[in-house]
């Protein structure tokens, strides 16, 4: 299937990704960044979107792909009390955001970076959320295969991503110029596509 096109290149993408978040988390150019409470509600929000009551998955597994230095595996990690049995956040950029302070292994949470498509884990998981990251990543096609790859045969898999309407069509060529953080820009129908290449509903 043929996705959208590259804005600019993936590598690039995430330089200005890093840069994004050294800024965030830099006090003197105080942008602001989300609380532990804020995280969870975060957390909260995407599974009730989902029509998945996150409070029922006691002792599931859960992995979150391109986790970032916040979101998921720090609400859900934070509040967990026994509800998942383990949280895996993988992200290309994870030493960066481990040396930010916000992302720490636990006995529960286990870090690992490294491109989610050259992931190799010899589990599977009951819950895999992916939060507006697949318009980040360098091959979607073979990121949605890794994620069905580590999705157990009952599982959930948890995705969204920001796409593109009608109305900005004419201007995608342009919007790698404007958009530096996302090496793709989806319209709905393509994003369709890549996933129904690899899950059937």
């Amino acid at each position: 299937n043929r996705t959208a096109p590259m804005a600019v290149s993936w590598k690039e993408a995430q330089v200005n990704e890093i840069a994004y978040w050294e800024k965030a988390f830099s006090a003197k150019d105080g942008l602001r960044t989300y609380t532990p409470l804020e995280n969870v509600q975060f957390s909260v929000k995407h599974f009730l979107r989902h029509r998945l009551d996150f409070t029922a998955c006691r002792d599931a597994t859960l992995l979150d792909l391109g986790c970032g230095p916040t979101g998921h595996v720090v609400g859900l990690g934070w509040i967990n009390a026994g509800f998942f049995r383990v949280i895996y956040g993988v992200d290309p950029l994870m030493d960066q955001y481990v040396r930010f302070g916000t992302m720490r292994e636990t006995a529960q949470i286990k870090l690992i970076a490294s491109k989610v498509e050259d992931l190799a884990l010899p589990l599977k998981f009951d819950v895999v959320i992916s939060t507006n990251v697949v318009d980040h990543v360098d091959d979607p096609a073979r990121f949605t295969r890794k994620a069905a790859e580590l999705l157990q045969p009952d599982g959930r898999f948890l995705v969204s991503v920001h796409c593109i309407g009608n109305l900005f069509l004419p201007f995608r060529g342009l919007m790698k110029y404007v958009d530096k953080n996302h090496p793709h820009h989806f319209t709905l129908r393509e994003f369709e596509a890549i996933l129904r290449g690899q899950f059937n509903h």
